[in-house]
């Protein structure tokens, strides 16, 4: 699910890619995403798993810290 979700989301705001970057850019960010939700939580916690928050742009999450990470080494390519 988490997989699918990102690909229709990666493949809207770049549609000019072809399906096997946008399969494998989907794949890292589900990965990566569901990684960083399950090890930031407190491990005394019962996990109660939200696939909008877990995906989401927004706050702390595994996507938004990717997204930031790209941009940093995108300004840092223009420089």
């Amino acid at each position: 699910m988490l997989h699918q979700k990102a690909y229709f989301e990666t493949r809207d705001r770049n549609p000019e890619k072809d399906s096997t970057r946008l399969d494998t850019t989907a794949e890292q960010i589900a990965v990566g995403s569901l990684r960083f939700f399950l090890i930031k939580g407190d491990i005394n916690k019962d996990i109660v798993f939200d696939i909008e928050e877990v995906l989401s742009m927004e706050g702390e999450t595994g996507t938004y810290v990717m997204y930031t990470g790209a941009r940093i080494q995108s300004i840092i390519d223009q420089s």
